[in-house]
């Protein structure tokens, strides 16, 4: 596939296939990603990859805790609302009340709970004393990885709700103490469901791009 085809092909899925992503795959998807930028070359990243009846089990859980209303928590700080420029709040808005309007808003509440139905997740890890560019880099490097499951025919969701429960998530994953669960990426084949319908939209380059020619 060429590169703008990835570009475009590769979207937020929230429903997904009961069909299994082969481990050989996930690796080389995962390898893919490692070429990934990292600030003076410390790829601090680490890839914790959850799936078969490990899988099922911590969804079983998950589930019934966030169906349930009990309230989770990011090891990575998120920020309020309130924090966001106006801008990422519009932004924010408008895809929260597109997706009211299309009556998606309770089913996507409960396919989250369920991870998506995702048959692979990802959580993505870096140590707890990182500096701010690990951050950073671990963004570029989930791009990356995302990015390389599309152009291999896997779809993907990265979302705050698969580590809202990071004490769960170490039940089921040996990641140590003095790893930070950053974010958690769900892995599979898209579903036809009205979810997987539904697209956001990204504000214009002429919003964000600022070029500067001549000195002031």
């Amino acid at each position: 596939m060429e590169f703008a085809e990835t570009l475009r092909a590769r979207r937020s899925i929230r429903y997904f296939k009961n069909e299994t992503v082969d481990p050989a795959l996930l690796t080389r998807i995962v390898q893919d990603a490692c070429l990934a930028p990292s600030w003076v070359n410390a790829q601090e990243w680490q890839v914790w990859a959850l799936t078969g009846k490990a899988l099922e089990a911590f969804r079983a859980e998950h589930s019934r805790l966030d169906l349930a209303g009990v309230k989770g928590y990011s090891e990575t700080k998120p920020a309020h609302r309130e924090q966001f420029s106006a801008m990422a709040q519009e932004n924010m808005r408008t895809f929260t009340e597109k997706r009211k309007d299309a009556g998606l808003a309770q089913v996507k509440l409960e396919s989250q709970a369920w991870l998506f139905h995702a048959p692979a997740v990802l959580f993505l890890t870096v140590p707890k004393t990182r500096g701010d560019f690990a951050i950073f880099d671990l963004g570029g490097f989930a791009q990356t990885l995302m990015l390389a499951a599309a152009d291999r025919g896997v779809s993907s969701v990265i979302a705050y709700n698969l580590v809202k429960y990071p004490d769960v998530i170490r039940k089921y994953v040996p990641i140590t103490q003095d790893e930070e669960i950053v974010i958690g990426i769900a892995l599979g084949y898209a579903a036809p469901h009205p979810l997987n319908d539904f697209h956001s939209t990204r504000r214009g380059v002429d919003d964000i791009l600022h070029i500067v020619q001549e000195t002031t």
